[in-house]
């Protein structure tokens, strides 16, 4: 089957539920539960479809940023616990898990790179546009997100991993660069309120080491350009420069 073909599945399938979603609630087709019902508990979440939709991006009559995308902003509204939130953090790990993946499988498999060849060429693919956006719209000027938010963000699904200490660790964390500038000017915000100030202080010296010892060991590490079957000369000078840029600002 042709790459073209199969991405006019992909549009197709969005494009049925996208119109599903409009007729009968996004909150019943993705989350499984009636519209306006914020329940805890097990039911049909359809992570899958989330990361289908967003993934696509774009179909006949929709895309994800006119549907998909206020809806999980939404959903970042609820509280821990609650359906919705959950199903909106789950999308966020899928998108980061499929990022390693695909990092991965460019790496063993140069041939991906000639089928999606404008993402590959950035160091990204379609999990990690679609983390980066996702993340920009939750944690940007009108986002739902705030500095609590983007200190878990960071130490759940970019901390956990060890520092660099290998080129095998360095594959499994080259997304790091690119998530920075995004959680930076939010973790960098003050707090209005003193005693949330004196609270988070702790972990705001917690986050600025972790970041700190991971971009020294990275800017020790061998050239970006140099490692075999890695991104593209561009990709690397752009994780390059994010690098630079990041060191600059914390250390």
């Amino acid at each position: 089957m042709s790459v073209f073909v199969q991405e006019e599945r992909h549009k197709q399938v969005a494009a049925f539920a996208d119109l599903l979603a409009i007729s009968l609630g996004p909150e019943r087709v993705y989350a499984g539960c009636p519209s306006g019902v914020s329940e805890t508990g097990s039911g049909s979440s359809r992570v899958w479809l989330i990361v289908e939709l967003l993934c696509t991006l774009e179909w006949p009559r929709g895309s994800a940023v006119n549907s998909v995308v206020p809806f999980l902003c939404e959903c970042a509204k609820k509280s821990i616990g609650e359906k919705p939130r959950d199903l909106l953090e789950s999308c966020l790990q899928s998108l980061f898990s499929g990022s390693l993946t695909y990092q991965k499988v460019l790496i063993q498999s140069p041939a991906v790179a000639n089928c999606e060849k404008d993402e590959a060429e950035t160091g990204h693919g379609p999990f990690m546009s679609r983390l980066l956006m996702l993340l920009e719209y939750l944690l940007g000027r009108d986002g739902p997100w705030g500095k609590a938010d983007a200190q878990r963000i960071f130490f759940q699904c970019v901390a956990k991993s060890d520092p660099i200490c290998s080129s095998s660790l360095w594959r499994d964390t080259w997304l790091l660069p690119f998530i920075l500038p995004i959680l930076m000017p939010v973790l960098r915000k003050k707090s209005s309120n003193p005693a949330s100030t004196q609270a988070g202080h702790g972990e705001d010296t917690q986050l600025q080491t972790t970041v700190c010892n991971w971009l020294t060991q990275a800017l020790a590490g061998p050239p970006l350009v140099a490692l075999e079957a890695g991104p593209s000369a561009s990709g690397a000078c752009a994780i390059s420069g994010n690098l630079h840029f990041s060191h600059h600002l914390l250390c």
